[in-house]
């Protein structure tokens, strides 16, 4: 008759929604209090001021250092107006912004791609799947004439999930 009970608690326990965390200790929705709480081999700091994003109402009141490959990556997590982690953003610290995409790509392979013009400028988009529930984006705007480039990068919840 004991085996049944166990049986039947086992399946309870198993069945109970799990908060795996996806990327690097992190999951989407997670509190401030959360992200800092992480485990994680990124260290969280707060910030003496959040940086705030006009779009989405969204604020970063917590920074990270993240090293891929040796490269150093400062991280901003970014919270909706819930307080909840909406995204992150991956600032490439030493790394140059043309080489954004090459040492993106050499880590974590295949991606997704679209090329597009903006006058004489030329815009790249690359979407990469990192886990279930985690997608890192980079775009890239590269100006021939100048050789300027300017660039960014984020993980967030993939689109639909």
């Amino acid at each position: 008759m004991r085996l049944p009970l166990a049986a039947a608690a086992a399946a309870l326990v198993l069945a109970a929604p799990a908060r795996a965390a996806d990327w690097q200790g992190f999951d989407w929705g997670m509190s401030e209090a959360e992200v800092g709480a992480a485990k994680s081999d990124i260290v969280v700091t707060r910030l003496e001021t959040a940086r705030q994003r006009k779009t989405y109402s969204s604020y970063a009141p917590l920074a990270g250092t993240w090293t891929n490959d040796g490269h150093e990556y400062r991280l901003l997590f970014y919270f909706d107006a819930d307080g909840r982690l909406r995204d992150i953003d991956i600032e490439l610290g030493e790394l140059e912004c043309s080489q954004m995409n090459d040492v993106l790509a050499d880590r974590f392979g295949k991606f997704e791609e679209e090329v597009k013009p903006l006058g004489s400028s030329q815009r790249v988009f690359r979407r990469w799947r990192l886990a279930k529930k985690a997608e890192l984006l980079t775009t890239s705007l590269h100006m021939p004439s100048s050789d300027q480039w300017i660039c960014g990068a984020k993980i967030k919840k993939p689109v639909g999930r």
